[in-house]
């Protein structure tokens, strides 16, 4: 159960995701540029777990149970990452995605973050039902739906509660300093930076603006024992 969120300023579009898992079966691999995707990937697995292209339309993904690539007639990832390679914006990848699932017979919920210039959404399935929010501020999804929630099986406050608070407050001036230091917060509670149960095994933050992202990264380790790699991916 990852955590994701999105905070939208004036002029740029910040975007963070904890990677989360419950055992270290495998390595994340170094992003790399191809078919004017910016991909991050597994190696020997098919498809991406997160990624943008040049026209600036990004995908974030939590899934809320078990492992869709395992239990999907059709594996999730070659989709976003077809959807990257073919959509130029939020609202024809949303179509992309609701068509590709479809087929898919889709079996498990979870909350997908698209974004582009002008649109942010957070779409959530279960499994064919969709629910979408269009975002104009900040949004963070934790493994609990925020639209379709009477489908939450124990909707109480999480992990995406505390980073909303934490990115209303979040100005451009520190946005990038104050998210790192978001995915490297440790609470009682509803710790971003996990260490139990489900270990933090990675860290990304992307600073989007109308020319460029700028891609920090944490791979195969907690953020809070990492500093964060740099990566700058021009756009059209």
């Amino acid at each position: 159960m990852c955590t994701f969120g999105i905070k939208l300023t004036d002029k740029r579009r910040y975007i963070f995701k904890n990677l989360d898992v419950h055992k270290v079966i495998f390595s994340y691999s170094l992003p790399i540029i191809d078919k004017n995707v910016l991909k991050f990937y597994i190696p020997g697995k098919n498809g991406i777990w997160t990624g943008i292209n040049r026209k600036g339309l990004l995908i974030q993904t939590a899934e809320h149970t078990g492992n869709l690539i395992s239990k999907c007639k059709i594996n999730t990832w070659p989709i976003f990452e077809r959807m990257l390679e073919h959509c130029n914006d939020t609202y024809s990848g949303l179509a992309f995605l609701m068509s590709r699932f479809k087929e898919a017979k889709m079996d498990l919920p979870g909350s997908i973050l698209l974004s582009d210039r002008n649109t942010s959404i957070i779409a959530e399935y279960y499994p064919s039902v969709w629910g979408i929010k269009i975002i104009d501020d900040c949004d963070a999804r934790a493994g609990i739906f925020g639209v379709l929630t009477s489908f939450n099986k124990k909707p109480k406050p999480d992990r995406a509660h505390l980073a909303v608070r934490l990115m209303s407050k979040i100005k451009d001036k520190n946005a990038v300093d104050s998210l790192k230091a978001l995915c490297r917060k440790h609470n009682m509670k509803n710790s971003i930076c996990r260490h139990k149960g489900p270990n933090t095994n990675g860290s990304i933050i992307m600073d989007i603006s109308e020319k460029a992202a700028i891609i920090h990264y944490v791979l195969n380790s907690h953020p809070c024992k990492s500093e964060y790699k740099r990566i700058v991916f021009e756009l059209y």
